[in-house]
């Protein structure tokens, strides 16, 4: 198999009871700003805080190792925007840089062809925002990520790698961030690690158990069969 390109950065934040954990992914999509119109509507960042997978774009899926790729499936995000979740615009992920919020009307999402995207509106009363759009124009600041709560997740193999689909997920945050790869952080990238081996050996053994049922009966069944010896 050929060696991957790591397009994929993040980490996934879990405890060692194996609950639901926050996840964070960052992304290698773009950011820009819009200027406001003449009739003063308000500028706006706007982004994709994460892509779907399109077959045959490696670019949409996030390898972990060479033996394993997580893929988001087209409507993960679907319900969670139709249910209005509260989810907060923050720049880097940082609760002290609010530059907007979907329940104040400040920040829309939006799930597409191409995933989930998001717009603030910018006011350039507030010193954030300002800095932030400034950061934006100069391309300082040029990716996006979310944060998000992974609902639904499936599994498929093939022969040389097994893929885990992200499925439908509850969202927390989205907006730019100054890192759109990964960046070190081992502790993350080993509870990552942790966790999604966990949940690959779980697959794996209901898997395994599914399989066997039919061959264990008809077993059986052939053993019960036998004439008494």
């Amino acid at each position: 198999m050929t060696k991957k390109t790591d397009h994929r950065a993040g980490y996934h934040r879990s405890d060692r009871a194996g609950r639901e954990s926050l996840v964070v992914h960052q992304r290698h999509s773009r950011v820009e700003r819009r200027s406001g119109a003449a009739d003063d509507s308000p500028s706006m960042i706007r982004g994709y805080g994460a892509v779907y997978y399109r077959e045959g774009d490696e670019s949409t899926e996030y390898w972990l190792w060479d033996d394993l790729v997580e893929r988001i499936r087209p409507g993960a995000f679907d319900r969670a925007i139709s249910e209005q979740q509260d989810v907060r615009g923050l720049f880097n992920h940082d609760p002290n840089q609010v530059l907007g919020r979907t329940a104040s009307g400040t920040m829309r999402l939006l799930s597409d062809s191409v995933g989930l995207a998001y717009e603030i509106d910018i006011d350039p009363k507030i010193q954030l925002h300002a800095d932030v759009g400034r950061m934006v124009d100069r391309g300082d600041v040029s990716g996006s990520s979310f944060w998000f709560l992974p609902k639904r997740i499936s599994w498929t193999e093939t022969d040389d790698y097994a893929v885990r689909w992200i499925e439908d997920v509850d969202l927390y945050d989205t907006g730019p961030v100054t890192f759109p790869a990964y960046d070190g952080a081992s502790s993350g990238r080993s509870a990552d690690a942790e966790a999604i081996v966990t949940e690959l050996a779980n697959y794996r053994t209901e898997r395994n158990a599914a399989e066997a049922e039919p061959y264990d009966i008809a077993i059986a069944a052939r053993l019960a069969s036998l004439p008494p010896m």
